[in-house]
């Protein structure tokens, strides 16, 4: 089974709920093909004391058969088809308690919705066990997984009858970041730029499954054509699994997704009601809530925090790019996707998934600002002022009294302000000032895929990301193993004794690493160095000669790229895109903390092997 890639928040709590000494009833839920099954199959090597998962569609008669089949194989004794769900809990019971050996009992039920068929009486019975017998038993650790999220909401969630507050613990399984999915590509042996990652991305999200499909020996617009275009292709009918498998009713639910996908922009609960032809009620409410809940849409504020004035807008990668492109193309070319590249068509649509993905990476972008630590939150802002036409779709207002105006822009080489668009930026920035009086610094914040071209505007903006940035992890630690529990039936081997406890395993990040400045001297410059600086003015055209000067200040000692800006009087994010980066790639220079390229401390060396 292939290993786990990325996840290691997940896997960090599902470490700590194993240890917590208590009985545990933890829901799994996220989208179909996220990896949830996989995710606690891996994690627990698929030692499990019992083991079980509903089929789609199948009778209760069928379930129940499948139910029996595994715990006979677990127990080691042949039991009968239990005659109905009561008694089928009433044997795992019996089995658990003949188990004798110390240590947990992990317990996984999988795809619990397709159980609860129509008068199967299963959902009564799961609360009796979990109730009279599982939860005050502290060695058990059960793990219930579902895609149907509606149903894990409302059935087991927020169930208001027997199960109500039983859930210990929930786990929403999320979509792969760019970070990981760039692992998980490169685990496939996959040679890719973090262009053409950007661009799998900005179509089939960060689900696992879909990536998995992806070919090495093909090329992007080859594999998309596979995908999505081609006679019985892999995804060609996913649209539609994908929203039943979720909700109960998927219909209603895929007439507000289609109503979204028209204005890309977003839409707000009274535009939604108008294009999907839904009724204004609880019912609406409660379906976007769970579209919410499932990754499918985002609930955006207006700058002016009115709630009339939310927009709801379409966010899942696959569900834009199925209903933009391929919903209405089936047949018409087996290589659709291969004859729209460098079209007007691609850029118009790359260019508003790119505004998208930087909206889905916030974490990222507020790491790359150096504000992960500042209390904030995005939003979208659009002027009153019809005639200024001044909107802005990503902001962020920061608790330190500083507000990032967000303008992101898809393009294959350096993005260019002219002088046009460089008097929009300035108009759009004194238009958000005056009308929202706010006394905050207002900065631009370009996001670009290549940067921004140095010019006579460049000057006139705050901060600048480039696509690399949105590939950070956030995970700040080095992801924890979990200690698995011991077996419980004889026959089969021990699979955690031999590891030692979780915590003890990992030395804390902090105390490892002395503080940077506390224990760094004053930085001396030499006067030669001094010189050259001096002699390279304002402006840095020699690319190689500013990486020498680097290499000498970064040989007196290590330096943050905050002190070699410093130095060479430019700014942060420039000097670490420019150089920093580079020379690290070229070995010229090396991190300070290697084990952790996001230290908050990091600083680089000079190779003294260059």
């Amino acid at each position: 089974m292939r290993d786990i890639i990325g996840r290691e928040s997940d896997i960090k709590r599902i470490a700590e709920y194993v240890n917590s000494g208590n009985a545990e009833l933890v829901a799994v839920y996220g989208r179909r093909r996220v990896g949830k099954t996989f995710l606690i199959k891996r994690v627990f090597n698929e030692k499990f004391t019992f083991y079980f998962s509903g089929a789609e569609n199948a009778s209760k008669k069928q379930q129940l058969f499948n139910f029996t089949t595994a715990l006979n194989k677990y127990s080691g004794k042949e039991n009968p088809v239990a005659k109905d769900w009561q008694n089928a809990f009433v044997q795992l019971e019996q089995y658990l308690q003949r188990i004798k050996t110390k240590g947990r009992k992990i317990i996984f039920i999988d795809e619990l919705p397709w159980l609860d068929n129509f008068k199967s009486g299963f959902l009564s019975a799961f609360e009796y066990f979990w109730n009279t017998f599982a939860s005050s038993q502290d060695e058990i650790f059960m793990v219930i997984c579902g895609s149907a999220t509606s149903w894990m909401m409302n059935k087991i969630i927020k169930n208001r009858g027997g199960l109500h507050n039983r859930v210990t613990r929930q786990i929403l399984l999320e979509p792969f970041t760019l970070n990981e999915t760039d692992r998980f590509l490169k685990s496939k042996k996959m040679a890719l730029s973090r262009f053409q990652i950007a661009e799998y991305y900005m179509i089939l999200g960060g689900i696992p499954y879909y990536l998995e499909q992806l070919e090495k020996s093909l090329s992007l617009s080859q594999n998309i054509d596979k995908l999505f275009f081609k006679k019985n292709a892999t995804l060609r009918d996913e649209y539609t699994k994908l929203y039943s498998s979720l909700f109960k009713s998927p219909e209603k639910y895929m007439k507000i997704i289609e109503a979204l996908a028209q204005k890309r922009k977003g839409l707000t609960r009274d535009e939604i009601v108008e294009f999907s032809k839904i009724s204004n009620g609880g019912g609406l409410t409660s379906m976007l809530e769970e579209l919410e809940l499932c990754g499918f849409i985002s609930i955006n504020n207006n700058f002016t925090t009115k709630k009339n004035l939310q927009l709801y807008q379409l966010i899942d990668f696959y569900s834009l790019f199925y209903l933009h492109f391929e919903k209405d193309k089936r047949g018409t070319n087996d290589d659709y996707w291969s004859s729209l590249m460098d079209t007007g068509k691609h850029q118009a649509w790359a260019g508003y998934s790119f505004e998208l993905l930087c909206q889905t990476h916030i974490s990222q972008i507020k790491r790359a600002l150096s504000i992960g630590g500042v209390v904030s939150y995005s939003s979208g802002w659009r002027s009153k002022d019809a005639e200024n036409g001044a909107q802005i779709d990503f902001l962020i207002d920061r608790n330190d009294n500083v507000i990032n105006l967000c303008e992101i822009k898809y393009a294959t080489k350096e993005f260019v302000i002219t002088k046009s668009y460089d008097e929009n930026l300035r108009n759009k920035r004194g238009v958000f000032i005056e009308e929202t009086k706010t006394k905050k610094s207002v900065h631009i914040t370009m996001i670009t895929t290549y940067g921004v071209k140095r010019n006579e505007y460049w000057n006139n903006i705050q901060s600048e990301l480039i696509l690399d940035d949105l590939f950070n992890s956030e995970i700040s630690t080095p992801p924890l193993e979990i200690s698995t529990p011991p077996p419980l039936v004889s026959t089969q081997p021990p699979f955690v004794s031999t590891q030692p406890p979780l915590v003890s395993t990992q030395p804390p990040l902090v105390s490892t690493q002395p503080p940077l400045v506390s224990t760094q001297p004053q930085l001396e410059i030499p006067k030669e160095v001094l010189d050259e600086i001096s002699k390279m003015k304002k402006r840095i055209n020699d690319e190689h000669k500013v990486m020498e000067i680097i290499k000498k200040l970064c040989s007196i000692r290590a330096l943050t790229s905050d002190e070699i800006a410093g130095v060479l009087k430019k700014r942060e994010d420039y000097i670490r895109r420019k150089y920093l980066t580079q020379m690290i790639e070229g070995k010229k220079l090396n991190y300070l903390h290697p084990e952790m390229i996001n230290h908050p401390e990091q600083a680089y060396i000079t190779n003294k092997k260059d």
